[in-house]
């Protein structure tokens, strides 16, 4: 299995220097083949150039590093609107939106809740429900987050 947090941090200062944030990878297999998914955002917006550019440029990084290991299809794309959220970072720029979470375990009976972001630390963040129950949450008991 690759190691996406080697290719993240590979990839993380090129990206950077074109004007760009790497927002998160995926390596997987899709059918029978395997795709290397950047996420890439930028303040005004990601457009099919900014896509096209940033590729051009993390190509040949990969291709001469060649730590994957196999055949595997690179694709640039934008977070879109209906991001997931995965770092602290992420949700902090996200606070006063309505976000939904998909816990590891249960909490209160369930797993799943959607609020608004309230606040978000290094550590954790406070959701704001639809009944008006404030929730707070560790990153580490986050399986998934994602805007709503």
């Amino acid at each position: 299995m690759t190691d996406t947090g080697q290719i993240a941090k590979l990839l993380e200062s090129p990206i950077e220097e074109a004007g760009y944030e790497l927002w998160d990878l995926e390596f997987q297999r899709e059918r029978s083949n395997w795709v290397l998914r950047l996420y890439i955002d930028h303040p005004r917006g990601v457009t099919l150039d900014d896509c096209v550019s940033v590729n051009r440029i993390v190509d040949p990084i990969l291709t001469k590093k060649d730590f994957i290991g196999q055949k595997y299809t690179l694709e640039v794309s934008s977070p879109g609107i209906f991001r997931s959220l995965k770092k602290a970072d992420h949700f902090k720029r996200f606070v006063r939106e309505t976000i939904q979470i998909t816990l590891k375990q249960t909490v209160l009976d369930r797993k799943k809740f959607t609020g608004r972001l309230l606040s978000a630390t290094s550590e954790g963040f406070e959701l704001l429900l639809e009944n008006g129950e404030r929730l707070q949450f560790t990153y580490r008991q986050v399986a998934k987050a994602r805007i709503k």
